[in-house]
């Protein structure tokens, strides 16, 4: 983030801020439990380096056995 982002609305349980050093190359997010790997997109050279992110979460805890029939978790992730 070049900024700090707006303040978010209200309703998120979770909300963390992280730092990143992405390299040139594919980027990838996958789940906790790495059941499942996501491409997000490549990094270029004049993209890589650091960067901030907020991650936002509410519904963690309704399935914290990981059993469910529908999905729980809502996501915010901005960089």
């Amino acid at each position: 983030m070049e900024a700090r982002p707006e303040a978010t609305s209200p309703g998120w349980e979770d909300i963390h801020e992280v730092s990143l050093v992405l390299p040139a190359g594919r980027a990838y997010f996958n789940t906790p439990a790495g059941w499942e790997m996501k491409e997000v997109g490549t990094i270029t050279g004049d993209e890589r380096g650091s960067y901030r992110a907020r991650l936002h979460a509410t519904g963690r805890d309704t399935a914290f056995d990981l059993v469910v029939d529908a999905p729980t978790e809502q996501h915010l992730i901005q960089f």
